[in-house]
């Protein structure tokens, strides 16, 4: 799959395997991040034809099929594993978005993650502190602005209707009340 990397067998290739396939390519200390980190926790669908892989190391090797995020260092604050996966938090994953996302998809995340029961706000906050200096870091903090916690959006056309609302100044309706 990668240099060093191999699939052995028959069986299509999962996106869970094309995940751990492009981390392990990456070398020690690498997670999946930004919009591949957000599909594996399911918070929003962004899977596409490269893999999100934030990394320490400083080679300047680019692997065909990951777009690989460098970083002087990962807080171990900002790292987990999921389903065996080495993948940056919920938090920090929502950091990330804003480098790939504008508000409204970041706003769509932050709901998605509320409705799973991953957002912790303080967890958020603290990541928005480590990541200082980031330049899009304002798409979050609008984002944030705009969500309501406990308000269940289910589908992509609430979302939608609710950004409507808010665009036109008509008041936030109850959702799935």
């Amino acid at each position: 799959m990668h240099q060093g990397v191999y699939a052995v067998g028959h069986v299509p290739l999962t996106s869970e395997a094309r995940w751990m396939a492009a981390v392990f390519a990456c070398g020690p200390g690498s997670v999946l991040s930004h919009l591949d980190a957000a599909a594996l926790w399911k918070i929003y669908d962004g899977e596409g034809a490269r893999v999100h892989v934030t990394t320490t190391t400083r080679s300047g090797q680019r692997l065909p099929g990951i777009r690989i995020h460098r970083a002087r260092r990962i807080d171990e604050a900002d790292v987990t594993v999921k389903d065996g996966i080495p993948v940056t938090t919920v938090a920090r994953t929502l950091v990330d978005l804003t480098e790939v996302l504008g508000r409204d998809r970041v706003l769509r995340a932050l709901r998605e993650a509320d409705y799973l029961g991953l957002l912790d706000l303080d967890s958020l906050n603290a990541a928005v502190q480590r990541a200082r200096g980031r330049r899009r870091l304002g798409v979050l903090r609008d984002a944030l602005v705009h969500h309501r916690t406990g308000q269940i959006v289910r589908s992509e056309l609430e979302h939608r209707f609710l950004e409507l609302c808010g665009e036109a100044g008509l008041p936030t309706p109850e959702t799935n009340v």
